[in-house]
This record gives C-alpha cells, sequence and structure tokens, in this order.
C-alpha cells in the first residue's frame, strides 16, 4: 500500500491469479473484491454491502445490479 500526501492509498497486484478484496468493518460485509485475468472468477469486480454482492462487472465490462449474471 502506498500512501499519499492527500491521504490516499493505492493496492497494486501484477499477479493474474490474484484477488483483492477491499472491505470495511470486523465482518467486512461491505467492500470490493477484484480478480485477476486467470483466478477462479474470471476478471470481475464485485461490490457487496450488508454481507451480499449488490454489483458486479464481468469480463465483458456488463453490469449486473442486484444479480449475479449480467445480461446482455
Amino acid at each position: 500500500m502506498n500512501g499519499a500526501s492527500s491521504g490516499e492509498s493505492t493496492i497494486a497486484s501484477y499477479l493474474d491469479t490474484s484477488v483483492i478484496t477491499i472491505g470495511a468493518g470486523v465482518t467486512q460485509k461491505t467492500g470490493i473484491t477484484i480478480n485477476g485475468q486467470t483466478s477462479a472468477s474470471g476478471s470481475s469486480i464485485y461490490f457487496r454491502t450488508g454481507g451480499s454482492e449488490r454489483m458486479r462487472i464481468d469480463t465483458a465490462g456488463k453490469v449486473g445490479i442486484g444479480e449475479a449474471s449480467p445480461g446482455a
């Protein structure tokens, strides 16, 4: 993690199999998960609140809100 003087942080991983999860709170029920290109979930980004997935951006760039499989 890199801290800037403005209080911002940068988290980076350059491994295709990496998964980065950023969570808030002790149980991390709210957060973002970013999957690397060759991870089991494929290149996708998940957003969750209250312990449930609320939005997903899949490998094709499709956005699903309130569902796990974004449509066409």
